[in-house]
C-alpha cells in the first residue's frame, strides 16, 4: 500500500521528464513547418529526410565524443584534426588490406582512440592549460595529414563496398548500436561513475581517491574513438577526405556544441547521453530548416551561434533562475501571510 503512491509519483516524474525531453524538438518542428508553410517551402520530404538523419547521426557522434572532455573543463580544439586524420589513416589501411565498411569502421575508431590517448598524454604530461595543448596537437594532427600517404589523403570514390556505412538500415545500427553502449558506459560502469564525479567537481573528486590523470588519457581516447565514427559518415558520403592545414578542422569540431549544451540542459530530465541524441535532432531539424529556406552558410552558421549561445546563457543559469523562482515564491508566501486579519 505504501509502495503505490510512490510508484505513481515515480510514474509521473518519467512522464513529465519525457514531455520535456520531446517538447524541444517537437518546438523546432513545429516553428519551421509554420515557416516553411508561409513560405511556400517545403521542410522535410523523403529525399531531404536521408540528409537529416545523416546530419543528426554526424553531428551526434562528435557531440558525443565532446561530452567526455567538455563538461570537466577540457575544451579540446583537436577533435576536428582528429576526425579528419583518422579517418585518412584508417582508409588507407582498411583500403589495402582489402576490408569492407566494417573494416573501414574498426580501423578508423582504433585510430581515432590511439590519436585522443595521444592528446590525453600530451594534456598530463606537459600540464598545461587544455586549450593550449589542443591547439598545438590539431596543428600536429593537420601537419601528419598532409605529410602522410604523399598528402593526398584517402579516396574512396566509386568502392561502394567500403561506404554502405551511410545507408539504411547500416546507419541506424551503427546509431542505435553507439548511442546503448554508450549509455551504458556512462552509467552503469566505474569509469562512467568517475567521468561523471569529475565533471561535477574535480577537486572533491580527485580527494575521494579518483585518479584525474588516467582518466582525462581515457576520455580522450573515448572521445577520438567516438569522433572518428563521424569521420567514417563523412567518408562514406563524399568517398574522399583531403588533409587539412591551418586549423581548419576547428569548425568541424564546432558542428556538435549545440547538440552538447542542449544535452547538457536536458540531462537533468533524462540523462547526459539521450539528451545529446535530442540535441543532435533539434540541430538537424534547424539546420534542415535553414536549407528548405534556401539561407546562405554564412546566415546559416551566424543563426546557428545565436542559438548555441542562448541556450549556453540558460544553461548556465539554470541555478539562478531556480533561485529566483523560489525568492519570488517566498516573497508571495510571506506577503500573503502578513495580509490575513489577525485573530
Amino acid at each position: 500500500m505504501v509502495r503505490e503512491p510512490a510508484q505513481r509519483g515515480h510514474v509521473r516524474k518519467l512522464l513529465k521528464n519525457t514531455a520535456v525531453c520531446l517538447s524541444v524538438p517537437a518546438a523546432v518542428f513545429i516553428i519551421f513547418q509554420v515557416v516553411c508553410i508561409a513560405t511556400g517551402e517545403e521542410y522535410i520530404n523523403r529525399e531531404t529526410f536521408r540528409n537529416f538523419v545523416f546530419d543528426v547521426f554526424k553531428i551526434g557522434f562528435i557531440a558525443w565524443g565532446l561530452s567526455f572532455n567538455v563538461p570537466a573543463g577540457r575544451f579540446d580544439f583537436s577533435v576536428g584534426a582528429t576526425i579528419c586524420l583518422a579517418a585518412i589513416i584508417g582508409g588507407n589501411i582498411a583500403s589495402a588490406l582489402g576490408l569492407g565498411a566494417a573494416g573501414l569502421l574498426v580501423c578508423c575508431v582504433v585510430v581515432g582512440a590511439v590519436l585522443g590517448a595521444v592528446s590525453g598524454g600530451a594534456y598530463v604530461l606537459f600540464r598545461l592549460p587544455a586549450m593550449v595543448v589542443s591547439l598545438g596537437m590539431a596543428l600536429i594532427l593537420e601537419a601528419f595529414s598532409y605529410v602522410l600517404f604523399g598528402g593526398g589523403g584517402i579516396v574512396l570514390i566509386g568502392q561502394s563496398h567500403m561506404l554502405s556505412l551511410i545507408q539504411a538500415p547500416w546507419l541506424y545500427i551503427l546509431g542505435v548500436g553507439v548511442f546503448v553502449i554508450l549509455v551504458v558506459v556512462a552509467n552503469y560502469t566505474r569509469f562512467g561513475y568517475n567521468w561523471r564525479a569529475l565533471s561535477g567537481g574535480q577537486s572533491v573528486t580527485v580527494q575521494m581517491g579518483v585518479n584525474e590523470k588516467v582518466n582525462a588519457v581515457v576520455c580522450y581516447s573515448v572521445c577520438g574513438a567516438v569522433t572518428a565514427i563521424a569521420g567514417v559518415l563523412i567518408l562514406s558520403k563524399t568517398g574522399t577526405q583531403r588533409p587539412v592545414l591551418g586549423l581548419t578542422s576547428i569548425p568541424l569540431m564546432f558542428q556538435g556544441f549545440l547538440p552538447l549544451f542542449v544535452g547538457m540542459a536536458l540531462a537533468r530530465y533524462s540523462e547526459v547521453i539521450t539528451g545529446i541524441f535530442i540535441g543532435a535532432v533539434v540541430t538537424g531539424l534547424i539546420n534542415q530548416g535553414f536549407a528548405a529556406l534556401g539561407l546562405p552558410l554564412a546566415a546559416q552558421s551566424m543563426l546557428n551561434a545565436v542559438i548555441w549561445l542562448g541556450f549556453v546563457v540558460v544553461a548556465v543559469n539554470q541555478g539562478k533562475l531556480a533561485e529566483f523562482r523560489a525568492v519570488r515564491s517566498w516573497r508571495k508566501s510571506v506577503a500573503g501571510s502578513d495580509e490575513r486579519p489577525q485573530q
